[in-house]
């Protein structure tokens, strides 16, 4: 065995142990030595350490006196296939350079002092809970080998490396970004924050969206992570989806033929949308169409969709025409005529409720209730709107109770003489 006091590297510094030496052989071992760290540098030995910590230390596990299990989330998959626990054999100088686990462990050594007296553990363990469902063994291997080395981050910057399709690309980058932020990596967070703003795309908006809308999101990414991720969301939503599509159809504009493929391909994505997003969206300034019609007719096509797959897909539907009267109304568009300070569409949703037939009287004003075919409630033309002035064209929300702040009331104004719009629903 090689004792401590046997390497050169390992010498104390200290000045009682050191050898006798003139100045002038100290400023000669000083330029040798810097000179030999410069050829060292350049002939890539650090790289050679790395690349003997990287395979033997956490590809191989040699001497490992770290253990981590990671729990993982129900119907998350680990390396192998499987789920439950995923074992990570780990060393606890190179897991230091994580906050997370220098405070951990930190802990741990203290808690054996006061309980044992001795401070050291040959092997210790650490029980990582299954927090986050984004957080997988596939991203947290990739967050720990970067304690090691470098090398992981080509998984990230090439996509041909690290998945097979968008998917689970986009899955591995938000389970590094939450392995990263949980060991308190801020390069690493940073490197997959980017790369998830570069993955965005029609493919994975919706994952993404579902992503930033999680519970506590901002709480557990952090705020300046939080907001950037959002707001690419958003951008790609109000601006690179439509391009996206006029490239993938070869077309210059989609409005111009509702139609054509294009446009049917864009309601589709749209339709998809959790409903805060797309309200955000479609009501979004930056959102940009020919017109507030334009508008209008995207919204009803988006909505009329959104309630043809609910009523199609839910395991439990009654009858075609039951579901219809069950869910008809609950996510509706709205029209406002001379608002200047935002669009004139609104998009509304209301909890299902059955469907009654009232007729809704209110002494000033008349309400223009149509279905997405145009036809009103009992078929026949709707009558046009009154001439003299839009004052009449005012809806009258009372009677249509709203969940939470997303009620016509809070949208669309709410009161009589407020804002005018008309109604369009199933």
């Amino acid at each position: 065995m090689i004792s401590a006091s046997s390497s050169p590297l390992l010498d104390s510094p200290a000045a009682e142990t050191a050898p006798i030496i003139s100045r002038s052989q100290q400023d000669h071992t000083d330029d040798s030595s810097q000179q030999q760290q410069q050829g060292l540098l350049n002939s890539g030995y650090h790289d050679e350490i790395c690349h003997h910590l990287y395979h033997n230390g956490y590809i191989r596990g040699l001497y490992a006196d770290l253990i981590v299990h990671l729990q993982t989330n129900a119907g998350s998959p680990s390396l192998d296939g499987t789920g439950g626990v995923v074992l990570f054999k780990l060393h606890r100088i190179m897991a230091i350079r994580s906050p997370y686990f220098a405070h951990l462990l930190a802990e741990m050594e203290e808690a054996n002092a006061s309980n044992s007296g001795s401070e050291f553990q040959p092997v210790v363990t650490l029980t990582i809970p299954a927090h986050d469902p984004n957080l997988t063994p596939e991203g947290f291997s990739i967050a720990l080998s970067g304690l090691y080395a470098s090398y992981p981050q080509a998984l990230l910057t090439d996509p041909s490396s690290s998945a097979s399709n968008n998917q689970q690309r986009s899955t591995l980058l938000r389970s590094v970004l939450c392995a990263a932020t949980l060991l308190q990596l801020h390069q690493l967070a940073a490197l997959a924050t980017a790369q998830i703003k570069q993955d965005i795309s029609r493919a994975t908006v919706l994952e993404y969206c579902h992503f930033v809308s999680q519970p506590d999101f901002q709480l557990n990414y952090g705020h300046h992570t939080a907001m950037e991720l959002r707001e690419a969301v958003l951008i790609y939503l109000t601006k690179g989806v439509v391009q996206d599509v006029c490239d993938q159809h070869g077309i210059a504009a989609v409005w111009s033929d509702r139609d054509g493929a294009a446009y049917r391909d864009l309601v589709a994505t749209f339709a998809k949308l959790p409903f805060e997003w797309l309200k955000k969206v479609v009501e979004s300034r930056a959102f940009k169409v020919p017109g507030e019609m334009d508008r209008f007719q995207f919204a009803k096509e988006i909505v009329a969709t959104r309630q043809r797959a609910r009523t199609s897909s839910s395991p439990n539907s009654p009858p075609a025409s039951m579901a219809t009267l069950l869910l008809a109304g609950e996510e509706n568009v709205l029209l406002a005529f001379g608002s200047k300070d935002r669009t004139g569409v609104t998009i509304v949703r209301k909890a299902p409720r059955h469907h009654h037939h009232h007729n809704h009287h209110h002494h000033n004003s008349n309400l223009y209730h149509f279905n997405h075919s145009g036809a009103s409630q009992n078929g026949s033309t709707p009558p046009s709107p009154p001439n003299s002035s839009t004052q009449q064209l005012l809806h009258n929300i009372a009677p249509h109770p709203m969940s939470g702040h997303n009620s016509a009331r809070g949208m669309a104004g709410g009161y009589p003489g407020e804002r005018r719009v008309w109604k369009a629903s199933h």
